[in-house]
């Protein structure tokens, strides 16, 4: 089977199978007929769904369960389709609940080993780290355009913000847990908006959503993008990637919180090649300091408190011609510490 066929509908095409004399009955994975190792999905006598790797001269305490529920990792010895026995790493999918992250986890491992010629463990082991925190998300929908939109622009703040210190730059993006800007520092927050429309024009939630925190100043950065396109252009997907191994590489603690945070937002990693074909352009970015010029409607605006029925209050403002900053000229380490 090739690596692009692979979906959740196709282990309902591979007969249940035991293993008796002759072996499970097994279905090799290939990409244009390409093979380095055996690749082989199958399903038990007892409906579990498998996917094996075979392996040379490694032994099961060499391997690590990720201890997933409805996920078992081992390395077990084989015989399918009447050949010779062989020892393989062995991914068996126990609960149908998560065959649908099952077989994306089937797709990247082989994709890995395959495609890019990676190394049977290493491959299984980052892509089941990668998946860890996403498995049980329960996230079946993909993030609309202006969600999209939204995270892109928070995304490459941050990424600007870990190559100072990737720890820190975690801990302040506070936009995934709901707090009222979306990153806090010791004397600065910043509040991130993206538009695609015709200049640096967008909606403010709240009335006091721009209104200055307590003995801290606050940044407005207005992103003007362009899209979504397939070409030459950012992704949410190709800027998580980007942070991950550019920055949090070898350090799993912070790639988990990270992982949190996106789930927070809506993020699931099952939608990831969608996420691809999602990318956008960035015409510019300003960095605005808000002052007693920067238009905005707070609570001291207002003569009397608002009625106890008004729960939300929306308002546009217009920044074009505003004076701020290009972001890409901004030295955010005068800000962030």
């Amino acid at each position: 089977m090739n690596i692009e066929n692979i979906n959740k509908n196709c282990w309902n095409q591979i007969p249940k199978s035991d293993n008796s004399q002759n072996g499970y009955l097994g279905t090799i994975i290939h990409y244009t007929g390409e093979k380095l190792f055996d690749l082989l999905i199958f399903r038990d006598e007892n409906d579990k769904k498998h996917f094996v790797v075979e392996i040379k001269g490694l032994r099961n305490q060499e391997i690590t369960d990720p201890n997933i529920n409805g996920l078992k990792l081992n390395i077990k010895q084989f015989k399918f389709n009447g050949k010779n026995i062989k020892t393989f790493i062995d991914l068996e999918c126990n609960m149908d609940d998560y065959i649908d992250e099952f077989t994306e986890i089937v797709k990247e491992i082989s994709k890995e080993i395959i495609i890019f010629k990676n190394s049977p463990i290493q491959s299984v082991t980052k892509i089941i780290e990668n998946w860890k925190s996403f498995w049980s998300s329960k996230i079946k929908e993909i993030l609309t355009v202006e969600k999209q939109i939204g995270l892109l622009c928070e995304l490459i703040v941050l990424k600007r913000l870990c190559e100072i210190n990737p720890s820190m730059a975690l801990d302040s993006w506070k936009g995934p847990l709901g707090e009222k800007h979306d990153f806090t520092f010791s004397d600065w927050n910043f509040e991130i908006k993206g538009t695609s429309g015709d200049g640096h024009i967008h909606w403010i939630n709240g009335i006091d959503q721009l209104k200055l925190p307590e003995k801290k100043n606050l940044a407005f950065i207005s992103f003007l993008l362009t899209g979504p396109h397939s070409n030459n252009s950012i992704s949410i997907q190709s800027l998580i990637e980007s942070i991950v191994l550019l920055h949090l590489k070898n350090k799993p603690t912070l790639i988990e919180n990270f992982y949190k945070k996106l789930i927070s937002v809506g993020y699931s990693r099952f939608f990831a090649e969608e996420y691809k074909k999602y990318g956008f352009e960035i015409h510019n970015s300003i960095l605005f300091h808000i002052d007693e010029n920067f238009p905005k409607l707070t609570s001291e605006n207002l003569k009397k408190p608002l009625n106890f029925r008004i729960s939300d209050i929306q308002y546009k403002i217009d920044l074009q011609g505003l004076y701020g900053q290009d972001l890409s000229s901004v030295n955010l380490s005068t800000y962030f510490y």
